[in-house]
């Protein structure tokens, strides 16, 4: 079952960005609490979708 890669040769940036569930847990974040997940990763190269109208008005306090 094995496909011959080993853990090392994955590239787990790409297989993150590419999955839609990840796409869209990201997306649900930035419009509920207000701001860029990629940013505060350290990831500014990429670019998500942030419809500020969609989110809803929420303060987030740490």
């Amino acid at each position: 079952m094995s496909t011959g890669e080993t853990i090392s040769s994955v590239n787990t940036t790409d297989t993150m960005d590419s999955d839609p569930d990840y796409k869209s847990l990201l997306s649900k974040l930035e419009r509920e609490y207000r701001i860029t997940i990629n940013e505060f990763l350290g990831k500014s190269h990429v670019k998500t979708a942030f419809l500020e109208e969609e989110a809803p008005d929420k303060t987030v306090t740490m």
